[in-house]
C-alpha cells in the first residue's frame, strides 16, 4: 500500500520567516522541487503566490513529462517484446508507478530499461529503427563497454534519452551476476501493460548500486534518489527479504556502500530501517568514522572529495586499486580524444 507524503511540522516551519528563493534553489539542486509542492500544497495560503506558482508549474510540467516517458516506455518494451527481448524498467520510470502514489511526485531526467547481454546488440539495432541515435558523448563505444553498464541513446524528434543497462553497475572489480536477478523479477500489470519488475529486495540493491556506483553520482547527490529508498524502506521493510539482501551486500562487496547510504538516509530522512541490519554488515570501526564524516554535508563536493569517499566505501584494496587506475585511464583517454 502506498503512503502519502506527510510534512513534518509543515504548518509550524511556514509560520516562521523563510528565505524562498534559497528554498528553491536547494530543492531544485536535490531535484526535489515536485515532492515539495506536494508536501506543502495545502498550505498554500501561507506562501508567497509567485512561490507556490513557481512550484505548481514545476510539478505540473513533472507530471506531464512522467506521463509522456511512460508511454514511451510501454511503446518501447512493446516492440521489443515482439522480437522476443526481456525488458525491465530500472529507476524512476518503474518507480513513479509502483513506489509513488502520484505519478508527478519524482522527476526524471530520462528512460532506464535493463535487458540480458545476451540481446543487448539486437536491442540496440531495434532502438535504431525506432528513430533512437547513439548518444556517446564523443567517446568510442569501447570506453562505455569498459567504464560504464550502459549505452546511451537519444531521440532527437521526440526529446527522449534512453539508456540500455545490461548490467547494474560496473565491474568494481568483481563483475555482479544478475542472472539471479532475471529470475527473481516478476511480471506486474500496471494500467494497460505487463511490465517485468525487479523484486523489492533487488530494487533496493539496484538504487544503492546506481547512487554509488560512480564519482559523479557522489560529486552531485541528489535527495530523490535518497528518498527513493526511504520510500522503500518505510513501505516495504518490514516485509523484505532481509538475509537475501545482506547476502548480496556481502557477496557484492557493497558493506561501505550500504553503510553510508544507511546512516545517510537515517540523518537526513529518518528512514525506518530494521535495527538488525547494521550488525550483520560489518565495517572497521575506522571505516565507519570516515564515512560518518561525510554525512553531515551533502552539499556539491569536488571531484576530489567524492573520489575519496568512493576509496573508503570500497570494501576491497583490489577495488580501491582498480578504481584509481580507472580513474588515470579515464583522465588520458579524454585528454588524448
Amino acid at each position: 500500500m502506498k503512503t502519502k507524503v506527510e510534512p513534518l511540522e509543515a504548518e509550524r516551519l511556514l509560520n516562521k520567516n523563510i528565505n524562498w528563493e534559497l528554498v528553491i534553489k536547494q530543492s531544485f539542486f536535490y531535484d526535489i522541487l515536485p515532492l515539495l509542492y506536494c508536501t506543502i500544497d495545502k498550505f498554500k495560503t501561507s506562501i508567497p503566490q509567485i512561490i507556490f506558482a513557481t512550484l505548481k508549474n514545476f510539478y505540473y510540467l513533472t507530471l506531464t513529462r512522467n506521463i509522456y516517458l511512460w508511454k514511451e516506455f510501454c511503446y518501447i518494451q512493446d516492440l521489443l517484446h515482439q522480437v522476443g527481448i526481456k525488458v525491465i524498467p530500472l529507476k524512476g520510470i518503474i518507480l513513479i508507478k509502483t513506489l509513488y502514489y502520484n505519478i508527478g511526485l519524482r522527476s526524471m531526467e530520462d528512460i532506464d530499461i535493463l535487458v540480458q547481454e545476451k540481446d543487448l546488440v539486437f536491442a540496440k539495432r531495434q532502438l535504431l529503427r525506432m528513430g533512437y541515435q547513439k548518444y556517446l558523448q564523443n567517446l568510442p563505444e569501447d570506453y562505455w563497454k569498459k567504464y560504464h553498464c550502459h549505452f546511451s541513446f537519444r531521440n532527437p524528434n521526440k526529446n527522449i534519452i534512453l539508456d540500455i543497462h545490461w548490467a547494474l553497475a560496473p565491474s568494481r572489480p568483481d563483475k555482479i551476476d544478475i542472472n539471479e536477478i532475471w529470475q527473481r523479477a516478476e511480471i506486474q500489470k500496471i494500467e494497460d501493460s505487463k511490465v517485468l519488475v525487479l523484486s523489492r529486495e533487488d530494487i533496493l540493491l539496484s538504487l544503492c548500486l546506481h547512487i554509488c556506483k560512480n564519482i559523479s553520482n557522489l560529486q552531485h547527490p541528489k535527495l530523490k534518489e535518497l528518498y527513493d529508498i526511504h520510500e522503500l524502506i518505510s513501505q516495504y521493510g518490514k516485509r523484505l527479504d532481509w538475509d537475501y539482501v545482506i547476502n548480496k551486500i556481502i557477496l557484492w562487496k557493497l558493506k561501505g556502500c550500504f553503510f553510508y547510504l544507511y546512516i545517510l538516509s537515517k540523518t537526513h530522512l529518518s528512514t525506518p530501517w530494521p535495527t538488525t541490519i547494521i550488525p550483520k554488515v560489518k565495517i572497521s570501526p575506522l571505516r565507519s568514522i570516515v564515512l560518518n564524516a561525510f554525512i553531515s554535508n551533502i552539499e556539491r563536493r569536488s571531484r576530489l572529495v567524492a573520489s575519496l569517499l568512493m576509496l573508503v566505501m570500497l570494501d576491497s584494496n583490489q577495488g580501491r586499486f582498480r578504481l584509481v587506475m580507472q580513474r588515470i585511464a579515464m583522465v588520458f583517454r579524454k585528454m588524448t580524444l
